[in-house]
């Protein structure tokens, strides 16, 4: 017994005689009833009952139909893996980002990518710790840090400069940089008539680790 006798029986069933058979097969009749006959030898039981107008599985044919159907799906599947394993970007990604930064400044990136690889599922998981990515599974990171882990590998994707903002009643009732940074450089505010203060805090350079 082999896929080919196998294909050939569920052919038979699916077809319902020995002459619809052969034509899907494009073969003769007495060429598909010779293999069919090969294949019940080889079995050592008949599969199918033949009438003259119908063929009918027995119980151990019905059995080998369903493997043979079973084989035929899963033959057509692996193909259809194959063929399309090359036409664009498939998989997994867990993906960590800040909480805030995430969510106000890279949530429009991620749909932008989702909408350019359909084929790629993100797993984004929105959070700010870095202790230990290999635990969690993480693929990919993005903090805002100064320097990254030594554990981990990291590329500078720009700074990340923070403003402070406050309404003009806020400003008159204080001259202490809203951060309360002790090591804010910004110990008083500038307050031009047309605009707010503005905040000399150090920027912060956003990194990208991943394991």
């Amino acid at each position: 017994m082999d896929l080919q006798s196998l294909t050939l029986l569920v052919e038979i069933l699916d077809a319902g005689n020995l002459s619809a058979a052969a034509r899907r097969l494009k073969m003769s009749r007495a060429n598909v009833s010779y293999h069919l006959n090969q294949l019940e030898r080889s079995v050592g039981a008949q599969l199918v009952r033949r009438t003259t107008r119908r063929a009918e599985a027995t119980e151990i044919g019905l059995r080998l139909y369903q493997h043979g159907v079973a084989i035929q799906t899963e033959l057509l599947a692996a193909r259809e893996s194959v063929t399309t394993l090359g036409e664009g970007l498939q998989g997994r990604v867990r993906l960590s980002v800040p909480s805030g930064y995430g969510q106000l400044v890279m949530a429009d990136w991620l749909i932008d990518f989702k909408r350019q690889y359909p084929g790629i599922v993100l797993d984004v998981v929105f959070e700010n710790r870095i202790e230990d990515l290999l635990r969690d599974e993480v693929d990919i990171a993005v903090r805002v840090i100064p320097e990254p882990p030594q554990n981990l590998v990291a590329r500078d994707q720009g700074p990340v400069r923070y403003v402070a903002c406050a309404s003009r009643d806020c400003m008159h009732r204080s001259t202490r940089c809203p951060c309360n940074s002790t090591n804010c450089r910004a110990r008083r505010w500038s307050r031009p008539p047309s605009s707010a203060g503005s905040c000399a805090c150090r920027p912060t350079r956003a990194r990208r680790g991943a394991r």
